[in-house]
């Protein structure tokens, strides 16, 4: 019984051991299987509008910063983050606060989660999707404009360069397809992310080119010599009859004479004398008595009868 009990101790270490040493090999191959299937796919690339132009001292340049998740490409990205970082020559340009900012009219990657930061030679910002998941980024499209000022002139054929600082993920991108790691830069090492843009700066025009100076053209003043040629005529109004005016040495002009307006006087008719209506002659007060006479005769009866 007791030789039994040790086989049974030592088949349940030896079991033990055997689980504890093929469990960790079997979650390590797991994770290495899932790391190889679920590596995303490096599609998108980065890239600026115009790639180069030419400028004047003074001016403003505005470039561009387009992105291509890979929409051609077997396994395009769905971008929902993106962190820009460029650099330039700060002997060249200068920047000022605000100098790159979010696309807004692309309805895509407008929430700002850092920045805008402009420093001496380099801009950056950080953009999201934010909460909606509808904004993801799935074609070319214009995310954020970057404008700077010309400060001297570029030397012989040698333009400035304007480039993406894609060292140490100072620039990178996030996708949430299916297929791409949430924390993975699915930023394309291809060699269109790595083409600057080329600027070439010429010198301002100078104050007396831009606005010259208007040169007067002199006009003679010289009056007419009095004995060359004919004077001319003094002009004589000479007052004639029929309303007209004639004057001598000169186009003949009609004056009207103006016609006298006749004054009309209204009189009012002559006013009658006020008409006195005295009332008809009537038989009036012989009523007046008769009705007193009648009263009095009345009061004396109502007497009389109360007596009687």
């Amino acid at each position: 019984m007791s030789i039994f009990s040790s086989y049974k101790k030592i088949f349940a270490l030896g079991f033990m051991v055997v689980v504890l040493v093929t469990v960790p090999i079997f979650v390590f191959v797991a994770q290495q299987r899932q790391q190889t299937k679920s590596k995303a796919s490096a599609s998108t690339t980065l890239s600026f509008e115009p790639a180069s132009t030419a400028i004047k001292v003074g001016d403003i340049l505005t470039l561009n910063i387009i992105l291509d998740p890979g929409a051609s490409t077997a396994s395009p990205n769905q971008v929902s983050f993106v962190k820009l970082s460029i650099n330039f020559d700060p002997a060249k340009f200068t920047a000022a606060n605000g100098c790159i900012a979010a696309n807004n009219i692309s309805n895509t990657l407008t929430t700002i989660l850092e920045g805008p930061i402009c420093e001496a030679g380099k801009a950056s910002i950080s953009l999201s999707i934010g909460a909606d998941p509808i904004k993801i980024v799935t074609k070319r499209t214009k995310i954020a404009i970057l404008q700077i000022k010309a400060s001297a002139v570029t030397e012989g054929n040698n333009p400035s360069s304007i480039t993406f600082d894609i060292a140490n993920n100072n620039t990178q991108v996030l996708s949430i397809a299916s297929g791409d790691r949430t924390n993975e830069n699915v930023l394309s090492n291809l060699l269109s992310t790595n083409t600057p843009a080329l600027i070439t700066i010429n010198s301002a025009p100078s104050a007396q080119e831009t606005n010259p100076t208007a040169t007067p053209t002199p006009i003679s003043t010289t009056a007419p010599s009095a004995s060359t040629g004919n004077p001319a005529p003094t002009p004589v109004i000479t007052a004639q009859t029929g309303g007209t005016a004639v004057i001598a040495g000169a186009p003949e002009i009609i004056v009207p004479t103006p016609t006298a307006i006749p004054e009309v006087i209204v009189q009012a008719p002559p006013q009658s004398p006020a008409e006195i209506v005295l009332p008809p002659t009537g038989p009036g007060e012989t009523i007046l008595g008769i009705g007193i006479i009648g009263v009095i005769l009345t009061i004396i009866g109502g007497v009389l009868f109360i007596l009687l």
